[in-house]
C-alpha cells in the first residue's frame, strides 16, 4: 500500500523528490518534518560518476575511490571519503562538507545568501591557530631568560648549525676562551651524519648542562617535506624527539630555524619565511605553535632592533664564505646603532677552499672579545639576543668600560703592561710586572706620559704600599688630576705588580 503524505498533514513543496521505502513513499521533507530522519546524516550512497558534487542533494554520500573522485567537479580532493551536504532550514542556505578518508582534516564550504559558494576551507591539524600556543611559548621563554638589558649597547651572538665534528675540535676551544654561548640548531635523526661524527648526544646534552651551548629544533631532517601531516611531524617530532635525546634542553627548545634546502616552493610554500604569508602555510603554523620564535629570511632584520620583543623570521649573516672584515664591520654597525647581529655558521665546511677558516673564526671572536672588554658590545647567547632591550642606556653608576690597555702611552716603560677599567665613577689602574727604562731613577720620578682623560683622579692619591716582585713593600705610585703617574723609592731592579683604585669626577671616557 502507499500512503499518501497529505493524509498525514505534510504539505510537500511542488519539486521535492520522493523516497520510497517499502510499501510508503514519503517525501523527504515530509519525513524531516515527522523527525523521522537527518538530512544530513541520512544515507545517500555512492556519488554517481561525473557528478558535481555541489549540485547533490542533502545527506551523506560515499566518494568510493580516487578514480571515482577524480571524475567529479567542486570536489575539493581527488580522493575517497565521505561527502555531506546540508540544505538547512531555508533552501537559499546550503552547506558542503568533505571528509577524506585517513586524513586529520576535513573540508567545508558554505553558499553564501543570494550567491555563489564560497571557495573550500581546509580545517584539521594543518590549519590549526597558532597564536595561542606561540603566545604561551613566548611567555615561557621570557619568564626563563628575563629582560636582558644591553645597557643601551648593541649585541652580538653567534649560532652555529649542525657540523659537530668541527664545532668540538675548532670553535668550542675558541667559545669558551673568549666566554661566548653559542647556540647548535639540530636535525633529532640526523646525528650518525659524517659532520658529527665522534660527538655523542650524552656529550652535547653535558654542554647543555654546563651552560656552554644552547639548542634549537632544525626539523627532524636536514631535506624538504611536503604534505600537512608530514610537514607536522618534521617540526613536532623533531622537538619532541631531541628534548627526549638532550634531556638538559626539555622545555628549553624555544627556537626553530628553517633548513636552507634550496627547493623552490619548500616546506609546503613557506621557503625561508621571508614573507607574512609564508608565516600563514602549514609549516609556519607548525613552527609557532610549538616554539616562541622561528627565523627566516625577512630582508633587513641581520641587525634587528632591541626593545625586548620576540619576533618572528629575523634573518642572520653568515661567516661560511664571508670576508672577516664584513662580520666586524656589521658588529661595529650594531655597536653604532644599538642593534643586535646574529651570526651564523657550518662548522662543517670550515678549512675547506673557498670556506671560512679556523683563523677567521678567530679573528672575528678577537674583535668582538675588544669591542666587548671595551665597554661598547654586549656579548649573549642567541635566546638571549631575542629578549634583549638596547633602549634603556645603563644608569651612570652601573656603566664599566671594561679593560683598556694603556701601555703605550708610556714610552719609558720596557716590560710588562699597564690596564685601565672605569666602573661608574671609580677608576681601577693595574700595573702588570712593569719595568722602567730608567735603571737609576731619582727618589722621585714622573713616569713621562699620561692616563686618558676620564680616568684620572679628582686630587693627589696617596702613596699606596705596594709590592714588587721580591714580595717587598714600599711606597711606590701616585696618581695625579693632570694624568702624570709619581713613582717613588724605586730602586734599579723593580718591576711592580699592583692595582691601586680611585674615584673620578671626570666625564666618561670617549
Amino acid at each position: 500500500m502507499t500512503t499518501d503524505p497529505a493524509s498525514l498533514g505534510f504539505i510537500l513543496p511542488a519539486d521535492q523528490d520522493w523516497i520510497s521505502e517499502g510499501d510508503d513513499a514519503i517525501s523527504e521533507n515530509a519525513r524531516v518534518t515527522a523527525g523521522l530522519f537527518d538530512k544530513r546524516s541520512y544515507e545517500r550512497g555512492r556519488i554517481p560518476n561525473g557528478s558535481d558534487v555541489l549540485t547533490l542533494a542533502s545527506g551523506s554520500w560515499t566518494v568510493s575511490s580516487a578514480g571515482f573522485a577524480d571524475t567529479m567537479t567542486n570536489l575539493p580532493e581527488k580522493w575517497p571519503g565521505r561527502f555531506i551536504m546540508d540544505n538547512g532550514d531555508e533552501p537559499i542556505v546550503r552547506a558542503a562538507t568533505f571528509k577524506p578518508y585517513n586524513r586529520d582534516y576535513h573540508w567545508e564550504t558554505v553558499r553564501a545568501i543570494g550567491g555563489g559558494w564560497m571557495p573550500w576551507r581546509k580545517v584539521g591539524k594543518g590549519t590549526q591557530p597558532a597564536y595561542a600556543p606561540n603566545a604561551i611559548r613566548q611567555a615561557q621563554m621570557v619568564h626563563h631568560y628575563g629582560r636582558v638589558d644591553t645597557g643601551g649597547r648593541g649585541a652580538v651572538a653567534w649560532r652555529i648549525d649542525h657540523g659537530l665534528a668541527n664545532f668540538k675540535a675548532k670553535m668550542l676551544p675558541i667559545f669558551r676562551a673568549a666566554g661566548i654561548v653559542p647556540m647548535i640548531t639540530l636535525n633529532s635523526r640526523s646525528w650518525d651524519h659524517a659532520e658529527n661524527a665522534g660527538v655523542t648526544q650524552a656529550e652535547v646534552n653535558q654542554w647543555v648542562a654546563d651552560g656552554w651551548v644552547e639548542i634549537s629544533n632544525h626539523g627532524a631532517t636536514h631535506s624538504n617535506v611536503t604534505g600537512d601531516d608530514a610537514i607536522e611531524a618534521y617540526v613536532a617530532e623533531g622537538l619532541a624527539e631531541l628534548e627526549q635525546q638532550l634531556p638538559a634542553a626539555k622545555g628549553k627548545i624555544f627556537g626553530f630555524h628553517i633548513a636552507g634546502v634550496g627547493v623552490q616552493g619548500a616546506f609546503g610554500g613557506f621557503q625561508g619565511g621571508d614573507t607574512p604569508a609564508r608565516w600563514d602555510t602549514v609549516m609556519g603554523r607548525a613552527i609557532l605553535r610549538h616554539h616562541a620564535f622561528g627565523s627566516g629570511y625577512v630582508p633587513g632584520t641581520n641587525l634587528r632592533v632591541l626593545d625586548g620583543q620576540i619576533r618572528q623570521g629575523l634573518y642572520h649573516t653568515g661567516t661560511d664564505t664571508a670576508a672577516v672584515s664584513t662580520i666586524t664591520g656589521l658588529i661595529d654597525q650594531a655597536i653604532a646603532t644599538g642593534r643586535g647581529f646574529q651570526i651564523m655558521s657550518h662548522p662543517s665546511n670550515m678549512d675547506t677552499a673557498g670556506y671560512h677558516t679556523t683563523a677567521n673564526i678567530q679573528a672575528i671572536v678577537d674583535h668582538i672579545v675588544q669591542k666587548r672588554d671595551a665597554g661598547d658590545l654586549a656579548v649573549l647567547s642567541p635566546y638571549q639576543l631575542m629578549v634583549a632591550d638596547s633602549t634603556r642606556p645603563t644608569p651612570a653608576l652601573e656603566r664599566d668600560t671594561g679593560t683598556l690597555e694603556v701601555t703605550t702611552a708610556f714610552p719609558e716603560v720596557t716590560r710588562g703592561r699597564i690596564f685601565v677599567r672605569r666602573v661608574g665613577n671609580a677608576v681601577h689602574v693595574t700595573l702588570y710586572d712593569v719595568e722602567f727604562a730608567n735603571s737609576t731613577p731619582p727618589e722621585f720620578f714622573y713616569l713621562d706620559g699620561l692616563l686618558p682623560v676620564g680616568y684620572r683622579p679628582a686630587a693627589l692619591t696617596s702613596f699606596p704600599a705596594l709590592a714588587d716582585v721580591n714580595g717587598t713593600m714600599t711606597r711606590r705610585l701616585r696618581f695625579q688630576p693632570d694624568g702624570q703617574i709619581l713613582l717613588y723609592d724605586i730602586t734599579a731592579s723593580s718591576r711592580i705588580n699592583a692595582t691601586v683604585s680611585y674615584m673620578t669626577p671626570n666625564a666618561w671616557p670617549a
